[in-house]
């Protein structure tokens, strides 16, 4: 991979990591914020909801634009609207406004993932496509080794808002950065200007794209549906220390980040659509355990929650390269910016199913969550079976 080339990946990887730390590190922040906010489940999953929600609502309008401008200019505009959002989280004075705020950080978040992957589309051959992909998506293991331990310390010494000025304060190197990318124009050679209405119909007339929509939104579902409540569920339940939460994420997202780019690399190699289907029978079994467990020791947390990150995000490796292949170029942004749409809302929807099926007892512990489990498991198997009626096109 050439210099430049480097270059826009870790800038690209830099960019998820601080926009996908905002978004993850609310999970982790569940018990206090539960705790301080004095919030019930179905509280805390709409404020996880009122993000991906607002998400996927301004992912949807954003597909009827975003292949119209350079991609550069859309990477620092949205950027500039997600670090505000950061900076509204936190100074938040209480529920209403942070859920307001977590609305604001929404809207700029779906679109700014949308052009990321439009980006890796654009930039890179299909053939390439599954390391740059992985090298990207090892931001959320970035994210966890990282941030999510610094933010929940943060959290354990001062308060919830901690971890959100210490995104904002991420992301500023990272949007001064942004500048000296170069014009990204050249999916423009091939654009041509359609209404609203002409791209929708376009795009439900094609099945491949619905398919493929459909896809991304069932294996979101399944990954949403147990990932908001896991620390609850570990606290609660199987009472792990709260102070050694940062851990589970600093061990998981470690051995996710290895595990991402190695996914990527076997995506490339193997065929993208046959690494997902290997990857997701595997993760049938982590997703069974950390829902079903009753008790455990420390040490076996720990294997448990690390297998489960690795395999669970791992899958979206291989969904993602193979989303950025089934349209051409463009209509690429259109295409992700409603593939943002369908996960975030997807993510929303899981989220709030969640809330409504667990219930809490005196104790703090979670009823319910295997569930959730079996929900989970299930929709896997689903995206097994409708994975194979996709085709890469570009």
């Amino acid at each position: 991979m050439k210099n430049h080339y480097r270059f826009l990946v870790l800038l690209l990887a830099a960019l998820q990591v601080t926009h996908v730390l905002d978004f993850v590190v609310l999970m982790p922040l569940g018990t206090q914020l539960i705790r301080d906010l004095s919030l019930t489940n179905e509280a805390f999953g709409i404020l996880v909801s009122g993000y991906t929600f607002s998400a996927g609502i301004f992912g949807f309008f954003g597909a009827f634009f975003l292949d119209r401008f350079d991609r550069k200019k859309g990477l620092v505009f949205l950027y500039m609207g997600f670090i505000l959002g950061t900076i509204l989280c936190a100074i938040a004075p209480n529920y209403g406004m942070l859920l307001a705020a977590r609305v604001f950080s929404g809207a700029f978040g779906g679109l700014l993932t949308a052009v990321i992957f439009s980006v890796i589309g654009d930039v890179f051959p299909e053939s390439q496509r599954g390391r740059a992909m992985g090298a990207v998506m090892a931001s959320f293991s970035i994210a966890s080794v990282i941030g999510i331990p610094i933010g929940l310390q943060l959290a354990h010494l001062y308060s919830w808002r901690a971890p959100f000025m210490f995104i904002v304060l991420l992301s500023l190197p990272v949007l001064a950065m942004l500048f000296r990318l170069p014009k990204m124009v050249g999916h423009l050679e091939a654009y041509v200007p359609i209404s609203p209405t002409g791209l929708i119909a376009r795009t439900v007339a094609d099945s491949q794209q619905v398919v493929a929509l459909f896809f991304s939104g069932i294996i979101t579902i399944s990954a949403f549906s147990v990932i908001p409540f896991l620390t609850p569920f570990f606290v609660g339940n199987l009472k792990f220390p709260e102070a050694w939460l940062g851990y589970i994420y600093l061990v998981g997202g470690v051995l996710t980040f290895f595990a991402s780019r190695q996914i990527g690399i076997w995506s490339d190699r193997y065929g993208k659509r046959k690494v997902f289907v290997i990857v997701a029978l595997l993760s049938l079994v982590p997703i069974f355990m950390v829902t079903h467990i009753v008790s455990a020791s420390i040490w076996m947390v720990f294997v448990i929650s690390s297998l489960f990150m690795m395999l669970v995000s791992g899958r979206f490796v291989p969904v993602v390269a193979l989303l950025t292949s089934c349209v051409p170029a463009s209509q690429r942004g259109s295409f992700m910016a409603f593939n943002s749409c369908v996960q975030q809302l997807s993510a929303g929807v899981a989220a709030l199913i969640s809330g409504y099926i667990l219930q809490t007892t005196e104790t703090g512990a979670l009823l319910h969550f295997g569930w959730l489990g079996v929900l989970s498991m299930v929709l896997t198997l689903l995206a097994i079976v409708v994975t194979t009626t996709i085709r890469v096109r570009a």
